[in-house]
């Protein structure tokens, strides 16, 4: 299912997968709009899966305006301002 493409705004699309015999748990993150993927431990500790990448993303200053629940995944929607911190976050070059 593609993320939608909201203008002014981040869409970031997580999704849990569970553990299996050769992985641990964990939580990932992509964004279409800027071409980027990447993992995290999952964290038994967080109420779920979308509250252990929102706080993540507040740690570095990036204040998401809402959460959609897709059903099988969320989408957490940040504004535009944000840009360049969330490219930091998800590990991509700025500039």
């Amino acid at each position: 299912m593609e993320t939608p493409n909201i203008p002014q705004s981040i869409a970031l699309q997580i999704k849990f997968f569970g553990a299996t015999n050769s992985k641990a748990a964990r939580v990932k993150v992509s964004c279409q709009r800027l071409g980027a993927n990447k993992s995290f431990s999952y964290d038994y500790s967080a109420r779920g899966a979308y509250e252990q990448i929102e706080a993540a993303l507040v740690e570095k200053g990036i204040v998401p305006s809402c959460v959609l629940d897709m059903g099988k995944h969320y989408i957490l929607v940040i504004p535009w301002a944000f840009y360049e911190q969330v490219n930091e976050f998800m590990g991509k070059w700025v500039g």
